[in-house]
């Protein structure tokens, strides 16, 4: 029996990253590589997708769908947020927003590379 290991690399992520997913067979199915079976799932996904499914997979009996380590996924959206601004106001100076979720979010369709 061999192990599938699922990868959360993303073709949008950065232009080399994309180069080294398309070398890899990323987005078509489980691939071998290197010797490894290697699949990603949310390689077509957008970083809208991802936070759309955070934001949807709110804790078990809280109204979503999973069951979390933690009564809400706030912390998640905290530890984000921190970073995303430290790393923002350290590149630009500028004030960055916050992720947040705005009424209903929707989960991304399955992954498909066109």
């Amino acid at each position: 029996m061999r192990q599938i290991t699922l990868l959360g690399s993303r073709f949008e992520e950065s232009a080399r990253r994309a180069v080294n997913l398309d070398d890899q067979g990323a987005g078509t199915g489980v691939v071998e590589h290197q010797g490894r079976l290697l699949s990603y799932p949310i390689s077509s996904w957008t970083t809208s997708d991802v936070w759309g499914f955070i934001l949807f997979s709110q804790p078990f009996g809280k109204g979503g769908p999973f069951p979390s380590y933690a009564d809400s996924l706030a912390d998640v959206l905290e530890v984000y947020n921190s970073a995303a601004l430290s790393s923002a106001a350290a590149a630009s100076g500028r004030r960055v927003g916050r992720v947040q979720a705005a009424g209903p979010v929707r989960m991304p369709a399955a992954p498909t590379r066109a």
